[in-house]
């Protein structure tokens, strides 16, 4: 498991998913119907380093 001990957050895959699922257990998942900014910029930042 990769651990980034300093802020104590995990990128684990299986462990972010599992953690997720406790959240929104019982929980109401609202779909807005829009892109999450959040990710787009992700995805930006990912594609802006792929193309060098």
């Amino acid at each position: 498991m990769t651990t980034v001990h300093r802020r104590g957050l995990t990128t684990e895959p299986r462990l972010c998913t599992a953690i997720v699922d406790r959240l929104t257990c019982g929980g109401n998942i609202i779909e807005t119907g829009t892109e999450s900014y959040r990710l787009a910029q992700a995805n930006a930042a990912v594609a802006s380093k792929a193309a060098g």
